[in-house]
């Protein structure tokens, strides 16, 4: 007989006079959802990025299409053999509150789409193309918002430059100047070893940026560099 599942007790046992005992399920192996893991180790919990709406991305029409691209193709390309939850979580959240990464993410997108079309060869900005334009744009925004936070004490708006020279470092790469990409790679680096000595005993969301993110993607990139 199926038991129908009623509670406290089912009706074939209530008929029979009997204890109703329900199966309970294993879970002592299931995996932590997102949520429980971002709580546990005091990192923000954030959402799929896939899941973003446009009409909740800030700029014009064409800089939130750039954002969605980053979002949906160009974080995943980036992730490699690196832990995707930095490039298509982390930075992504960061942008929200840091107008510089927001700026450099869009002009990374811009620029990424421009090569792919064959029209990206310099940073001239005589050279009429709106779209290039517009990336040059973004990216000089997010380079003085990012040179302005240098001298801040604020945990989050240093790192916010450090992640920003990350993405420097590859907008660079994709002009093709290797010599500004290693530029901003080691300025970057050299911020990042500043700010592990001022927090000798960083928080767990700082430890864990540091020890799982920044630094294996620096010391990666870095052997990458001629």
């Amino acid at each position: 007989m199926k038991c129908d599942e009623k509670k406290p007790s089912c009706s074939w046992c209530t008929r029979a006079g009997k204890t109703c005992h329900y199966a309970t399920q294993k879970i002592d192996n299931a995996p932590e959802n997102a949520q429980n893991i971002a709580r546990r180790s005091l990192l923000p919990y954030v959402s799929q990025p896939q899941t973003l709406k446009l009409n909740l991305v800030p700029g014009s029409g064409k800089e939130k299409r750039s954002f969605e691209f980053y979002v949906s193709e160009l974080g995943d390309m980036l992730a490699g053999s690196f832990d995707a939850e930095f490039w298509k979580q982390i930075i992504v959240q960061r942008s929200c509150t840091v107008p510089a990464l927001w700026h450099s993410l869009v002009s990374l997108s811009m620029f990424t789409e421009l090569r792919d079309r064959g029209m990206v060869a310099s940073l001239d900005t005589s050279d009429p193309t709106q779209s290039r334009s517009a990336a040059i744009q973004h990216y000089n925004k997010a380079l003085r918002l990012s040179s302005s936070s240098i001298a801040s004490k604020d945990s989050i708006e240093i790192e916010g430059v450090i992640i920003n020279s990350i993405v420097f470092t590859l907008i660079e790469l994709v002009l093709v100047d290797v010599s500004k990409a290693s530029l901003h790679l080691s300025s970057g680096g050299k911020l990042l070893e500043i700010w592990r000595r001022e927090n000798p005993v960083p928080q767990p969301h700082q430890k864990r940026m540091f020890e799982d993110f920044l630094i294996p993607i620096f010391d990666y990139m870095g052997k990458l560099m001629p």
